[in-house]
C-alpha cells in the first residue's frame, strides 16, 4: 500500500509537482485524484484511513482564487487525524494560512507514538542518574 506524502508548508503555495527526489507532491496528487474521482495507487491507503479514522476523506481539492483546483486544507486536516474543523473552522484564516498551520503542525498519533517510545528511556535515565 502506498501512503500519501506528508503535507508540507510549501503545499500552501501549490508547491512543485515533484520534490528534489522526483517524488510527486501532495497538491499534484490531490489534483489528479479530483480529476479522476479516485485515488489511484493511494486508494487503499485512503480507504484504510477512512475506516481507522471513522470519517470519509473530504474532496482533495477546492476551487482557488483564480478558478483552478488547488489542495484542500480539509484533506490535510483529515490526513493528519485532527478533529474536523480544528483548523479549517477557525474564523478569519485564509486557505494558505490554514495549509501553513497544518504543514507546521504535528500529527497527534505520531507524537503519541514518539512519546511512548521515549518515556521509558527517560525514566530509566532519571533512575540511573539519581
Amino acid at each position: 500500500m502506498r501512503l500519501l506524502p506528508t503535507p508540507t508548508v510549501s503545499n500552501a503555495e501549490g508547491g512543485n509537482k515533484v520534490n528534489n527526489r522526483g517524488l510527486r507532491l501532495l497538491p499534484a496528487i490531490a489534483r489528479d485524484a479530483a480529476d479522476a474521482t479516485d485515488w489511484g495507487v493511494y486508494a487503499a491507503a485512503v480507504r484504510r484511513w477512512e475506516v481507522l479514522f471513522g470519517r470519509p476523506a473530504p474532496e482533495p481539492t477546492v476551487t482557488g482564487a483564480r478558478g483552478a483546483r488547488v489542495l484542500s486544507p480539509y484533506l490535510v486536516e483529515w490526513m493528519m487525524g485532527l478533529p474536523e474543523g480544528l483548523v479549517t473552522a477557525t474564523p478569519g484564516l485564509t486557505r494558505n494560512q490554514m495549509l501553513k498551520l497544518l504543514g507546521n503542525g504535528v500529527v497527534p498519533q505520531q507524537a503519541e507514538h514518539a512519546l511512548r517510545g521515549l518515556l521509558p528511556r527517560l525514566y530509566l535515565d532519571l533512575e540511573t542518574a539519581a
